[in-house]
């Protein structure tokens, strides 16, 4: 059985390193296409039973983030934390910028008043706490009632784009 996704939702939509000419003609392309875009190149899938499979196995795992994040909420919200923030950058430069570990930070004593101080920050998250796929397996959940199928039954096909 097959489940079909409404025409007119884009997906892979991520247009701003387009001019205003291309996004118009792609934005049109896919309006009027009856099947979902998924990227110019092979297609795959996994079942709900593969996902729920993988999710176990991993649920353990945590991997390390870090950004820059500000002086001020470096103070006033992480230090001492292992707290997500709720802004940070891969990186930041310019004048009066002054980028530093939290290490260094800790250690330094006297930094210029008329500086922009970013703390490399690092923090730790479970695998799939930075990904969409706890909202993938609640639509193949879904799907899996609807139909009163095994979750073996219900795929989650995707393509890859360069």
């Amino acid at each position: 059985m097959e489940h079909v996704i409404t025409k007119n939702i884009p997906t892979g939509n991520d247009y701003s390193w387009a001019d205003d000419e291309y996004k118009k003609r792609r934005l049109t392309e896919i309006a009027n296409e009856t099947l979902v875009w998924m990227g110019d190149h092979s297609y795959s899938y996994h079942s709900l039973r593969d996902i729920k499979d993988y999710l176990k196995k991993v649920k353990k795992y945590k991997t390390k983030k870090r950004g820059y994040v500000s002086e001020e909420d470096y103070i006033i919200n992480l230090k001492g934390t292992n707290k997500v923030p709720e802004s940070y950058s891969g990186g930041i430069h310019g004048p009066n910028i002054i980028t530093m570990s939290m290490e260094k930070y800790e250690n330094t004593k006297n930094i210029p008043s008329n500086s922009k101080v970013y703390i490399q920050y690092e923090w730790e998250v479970n695998y799939t706490d930075s990904t969409n796929i706890n909202q993938i397996v609640e639509q193949l959940e879904t799907l899996v009632k609807l139909y009163k199928v095994d979750d073996n039954d219900v795929r989650y096909v995707f393509g890859f784009d360069s």
